[in-house]
Formats: C-alpha cells, sequence, structure tokens
C-alpha cells in the first residue's frame, strides 16, 4: 500500500485549488455580490483543508465539499 507524501498533498491540493477557485469564486460571488468578499471566502475553505494537513476527497466528493462549505 503506497503512502501519501505531503508533496503528493501539495500537488493534489495545487491542481484542485486551480480545478474549482474559478467557478468556486463564481458561485460565492452570486452569493455575496462582492469580488473581494467572495475570493476571501473561497481562499479560506481552501485554507481550512491545507492547515488540517489531510488531502482533498476524490474529484467528485471534493467538488461537492467545497461548494457546501462556500
Amino acid at each position: 500500500m503506497k503512502t501519501s507524501t505531503r508533496h503528493d498533498d501539495i500537488g493534489l491540493f495545487r491542481q484542485s485549488f486551480y480545478a474549482y477557485y474559478e467557478d468556486l469564486h463564481r458561485y460565492a460571488y452570486g452569493l455575496l455580490r462582492n469580488k473581494d468578499e467572495a475570493r476571501d471566502v473561497v481562499q479560506d475553505v481552501f485554507l481550512k483543508f491545507w492547515r488540517k494537513e489531510k488531502p482533498l476527497p476524490s474529484a467528485p466528493v471534493a467538488r461537492q465539499y467545497l461548494y457546501r462549505a462556500v
């Protein structure tokens, strides 16, 4: 069984951030009607994942979780 390294987690985190950031920002903006607040909310959600030092779940689950967190 292969264990995940922090380097693998960074790659997955970066990939997820770039894959979801713009759509999440648009979604948050639709709710808040403020671009700066929307950016802050999305960044805070990703920061919570990073600080937990746990990888994001698989793609479909990650997307659902991120939208709900926003």
